[in-house]
């Protein structure tokens, strides 16, 4: 239980140390102090002196995009309260069957549009055009309070729209992580009747009940201890949200019948949201026979919080499918997964 409050209180270190040092920013370079812990953990798992992640490479690639007229900036007005969201629009080099296909990316709290560049780089590379956008109260967007998902949802609509008009697409996929994850679960439940060009869901570390969740990671579970009152505040303080904070719940939110392919992927080290949050939401899904086809989950061994991609292409071997994960997936890595699941369902 003290090794979960030190992790829970090196993470809150963390997320200060974003929001005031690198707050002005607003790039790749964001990544660096998480990269920096990824590489690391690769290290010593693997025995070798070579960095996994080599943040210039990837900025390097997107400045080339962008000489290339590749990468173009936008931005649009929400629809319900007229906020602004600053977002990029990427079409790749690679010409294929695939170019007019786009997946949007959505990322965590208290991080920006570029916190996902390992999986943009990735679809990119694949052929897939690319939208990445700064929530509200993050990055470049205005200036409000986040609402973990449930306000995003109708602005990830308004992302959708967007792109319908602009982009020169014939179908969308959704990409969320944490925070994004819970945006594309809310989104699901209001929106997925009014979208035949949408294929796919996928869902990386979401998180079921907040309440639930914030009991996970702070180790704190009756709500008049001071160590939960304590956590409570700095939570509030670094991430400012409505004031029903702990009645956010996407799982509550699931549609009874889905209609879109939905993906769960989860680090079964995860000190911030349980793996057993995803494995809820399975089945949640899962409850109508009729969904079965549609919703599927891997857990990664030994990542953590945002570490998945990461750990899960360095580590190969470590992937588990939800229905048998006492034996190996028939994929090796989190790049083969996610490959596989694109050219099937896109």
């Amino acid at each position: 239980m003290l090794n979960k409050v030190i992790i829970f209180f090196r993470k809150i270190f963390y997320l200060f140390k974003k929001k005031f040092v690198l707050r002005a920013k607003h790039t790749i370079k964001d990544s660096e102090i998480s990269a920096n812990q990824i590489n690391h953990k690769i290290k010593v798992e693997l025995k070798i002196n070579r960095n996994f992640i080599e943040l210039e490479r990837y900025e390097n690639f997107f400045n080339f995009l962008q000489h290339l007229g590749l990468w173009r900036n936008f931005i649009i007005l929400t629809s319900y309260d007229n906020l602004m969201l600053s977002g990029s629009h990427f079409r790749p080099l690679i010409i294929n069957k695939n170019n007019d296909k786009l997946i949007i990316f959505c990322h965590g709290v208290t991080s920006n549009r570029w916190s996902l560049f390992y999986c943009v780089h990735l679809v990119l590379q694949l052929g897939y055009q690319v939208i990445i956008y700064d929530a509200r109260g993050h990055g470049y967007s205005g200036r409000k309070k986040t609402s973990l998902g449930r306000l995003e949802s109708r602005d990830l609509e308004d992302i959708i729209h967007w792109a319908n008009k602009n982009c020169r697409i014939s179908q969308i996929g959704l990409y969320g992580f944490s925070m994004g994850a819970s945006t594309c679960l809310f989104w699901l439940s209001s929106f997925q009747e009014k979208h035949p060009e949408i294929k796919f869901i996928i869902c990386e570390s979401p998180f079921d009940e907040l309440s639930k969740q914030f009991q996970h990671a702070s180790g704190a579970t009756n709500p008049n201890s001071w160590r939960y009152l304590i956590s409570l505040k700095f939570l509030r303080y670094l991430i400012p949200t409505e004031d029903r904070l702990m009645e956010i719940a996407p799982i509550s939110s699931l549609p009874n019948s889905l209609s879109i392919k939905l993906l769960l992927l989860h680090g079964t080290e995860d000190a911030t949201i349980s793996w057993k949050a995803t494995e809820n939401i399975w089945k949640k899904c899962r409850q109508n026979p009729l969904n079965k086809k549609y919703v599927n989950a891997y857990f990664f061994l030994e990542a953590d919080h945002g570490e998945l991609p990461f750990i899960g292409d360095a580590l190969i071997g470590k992937l588990r499918w939800i229905q048998n994960r006492q034996r190996s997936s028939q994929f090796q890595t989190f790049t083969e997964l996610l490959t596989a699941f694109l050219k099937k369902n896109f």
